[in-house]
């Protein structure tokens, strides 16, 4: 005999199974608004901040906040009735009270917790929070994720903490991408992001930015002389050193192996080299030494003045990585400006900008030669001798002269692969001219570069 449970009996069960379905469709809509939302930001700490604010509002919470101390990370938000909290004293007493107690958990944490430290809430007596950890590619623990309710708010579910430890792992992934794992400063696509809109935040002639690069002094020495390790730990305090020295506002990226730049918004040429010369000063400081070997730690730096009348073809990165070149060209440890009065400075730029045509051009074996007869001032004969002259197609259609792109050929190495294929050019169409009209006892002078001969 079957028994049949009564509609009154099967209630419950049906409004438990529809809470279900509801709290599932909730989650399934933050995920998907998440990874949304968080798509559209150019940058990591753009897309941190899209993330910590999606979590806040879906949990209905008045403080959310990400500390990563080793990455100099601190992304939160506040809901406007907790605007009067000392969340700087809130951060502190998550990082030195709260967070070590459960660093090695696994997964979040609901707490009930007594009043904080004097004034941290106000007037809250008392608060509940959920807390995550966050951890490196190690899986080490290396900050926390914590979202803030006071006790007479709504109760935290077990549910968020599915949340929490989704958002978490979000942000771990783009921790990833947008730092460098050595440093902790942010790498190149974010800064360059950054910059950017900075940029568009000037104002006039009268707003500026100032742009350091900097590249580290024979840094492949010290990796051969002692080992790689010392040359991590030169990074590790040299940028250290950089972080701590940096005026407010300021942003910071390692960029490269052993380079680096820094974005001092709304400060000029004068400032930055000023800032730059301080570095430069400090870094003397920062001798390496093992056993009875010694390094001094030294850097070349190019400053870059950014205005809104400031128009480079090329990136402003770019740009100021040029200026630095030419401070290392002049024996490193030096500081060099960008100025458009500079003609050597000016050059570089000029011949970066030169290097894929030339490239192109020389794959594609699209220059043009021209024989220019060698007739002797006291003869009115023709000799039958000629110089081989090379031009490039500029990208505007016109011909460019070989004191137009030589530079830049020589600087990025180029001139023996251009050597060879005017010579290639030359023989394959004197083949064919002599074969169609014959060129009887012409001779021919063709220049080669000292890269060419120089070559085994």
């Amino acid at each position: 005999m079957v028994q049949i449970e009564s509609d009154s009996e099967l209630a419950p069960d049906a409004r438990e199974l529809q809470e279900r379905l509801e709290l599932a469709r909730s989650e399934l809509e933050l995920l998907y608004r998440l990874d949304e939302q968080v798509a559209k930001e150019s940058h990591g700490q753009s897309r941190l901040l899209r993330l910590i604010g999606e979590l806040t509002r879906h949990l209905n919470m008045s403080y959310t906040v990400l500390l990563v101390p080793s990455k100099n990370i601190r992304i939160s938000v506040t809901h406007g009735n907790w605007k009067q909290v000392d969340r700087r004293a809130l951060d502190q007493h998550l990082l030195r009270v709260i967070f070590p107690q459960y660093a090695e958990s696994t997964s979040p944490v609901l707490l009930q917790m007594p009043k904080l430290p004097k004034g941290a809430l106000g007037s809250a007596d008392s608060y509940q929070t959920i807390i995550n950890t966050v951890r490196d590619r190690n899986n080490d623990p290396v900050g926390v994720l914590a979202s803030f309710c006071q006790v007479d708010g709504l109760a935290l579910a077990q549910s968020s903490e599915r949340q929490v430890r989704y958002v978490t792992r979000f942000a771990r992934r783009i921790i990833d991408e947008s730092y460098d794992p050595l440093t902790g400063m942010m790498m190149r696509p974010d800064f360059v992001s950054i910059m950017d809109a900075a940029l568009s935040q000037l104002d006039g002639d009268a707003d500026s930015h100032c742009l350091i690069y900097i590249d580290l002094d024979k840094l492949q020495v010290v990796n051969d002389t002692f080992d790689q390790r010392a040359g991590d730990e030169i990074l590790l305090r040299f940028s250290k050193l950089l972080r701590e020295s940096l005026p407010g506002g300021a942003s910071e990226a390692r960029i490269g192996g052993d380079e680096f730049a820094a974005l001092l918004r709304f400060r000029g040429a004068d400032s930055g080299m000023r800032f730059a010369e301080e570095m430069r000063r400090k870094c003397q400081e920062l001798v390496y030494l093992r056993g009875d070997k010694s390094f001094p730690v030294t850097f070349s730096a190019g400053v870059l003045p950014l205005t809104e009348d400031s128009v480079h073809e090329s990136e402003p990165l770019v740009v100021a990585r040029l200026a630095c070149e030419k401070a290392k060209d002049h024996g490193g440890d030096r500081i060099e400006c960008y100025d458009d009065s500079d003609k050597s400075i000016v050059r570089r730029v000029d011949n970066l900008q030169l290097f894929s045509q030339l490239q192109d051009a020389i794959s594609q074996g699209t220059f043009l030669l021209d024989a220019q007869p060698i007739v002797p001032l006291n003869s009115a004969q023709d000799g039958g001798h000629f110089e081989i002259l090379v031009r490039m197609h500029g990208q505007s259609g016109d011909v460019m002269l070989p004191e137009q792109f030589f530079s830049a050929a020589e600087q990025y190495q180029l001139m023996p692969k251009l050597d060879r294929m005017v010579l290639k050019k030359f023989f394959d169409t004197v083949q064919q001219a002599d074969g169609q009209h014959g060129l009887g006892r012409a001779a021919f002078a063709i220049n080669l570069s000292g890269q060419s001969l120089s070559e085994p």
